[in-house]
């Protein structure tokens, strides 16, 4: 199954506990030997390449943003507000990646993926699921 395809099947079959999911996914798909060297290549590339962000953020829309978005919206969520929350779940698991594997940062570079899903998704599912708006300004 390709990335994208996972990416919405969690977030469709149940979006209530999709965020730690998808940093479990994105974790285990990196950590992994084959999927890691990729990823690893991939980060390098766009830290020294100019040209590199085009081509990555098309890839990161196809594969990411595009199928969260679609789920989302599936679920009721409207477009724009579903494309918001897709770009905020890309920016969290992907900043973990950047420090985890490029900086390679302690203590996340060496975190289990169980304790990056604990501290990372329900941060992930809250920009999935709950209000985006600052807490002081909800109820004015």
């Amino acid at each position: 199954m390709r990335a994208s395809e996972e990416i919405a099947k969690i977030v469709s079959d149940d979006i209530r506990t999709a965020g730690p999911r998808l940093v479990r996914l994105a974790m285990t798909a990196w950590d992994d030997s084959e999927g890691g060297a990729t990823f690893h290549a991939l980060l390098r590339w766009i830290a020294t390449d100019d040209s590199a962000p085009e081509a990555v953020q098309a890839y990161a829309t196809e594969q990411i943003s595009e199928p969260i978005t679609q789920a989302l919206a599936q679920a009721g969520v409207s477009v724009p507000h579903a494309r918001e929350r897709a770009t905020l779940v890309g920016s969290q698991v992907v900043g973990l990646a950047m420090v985890r594997y490029l900086l390679r940062l302690e203590p996340l570079a060496s975190a289990s993926v169980d304790h990056l899903v604990e501290v990372m998704g329900p941060i992930v599912q809250h920009y999935l699921t709950e209000p985006l708006t600052p807490p002081q300004t909800r109820n004015r």
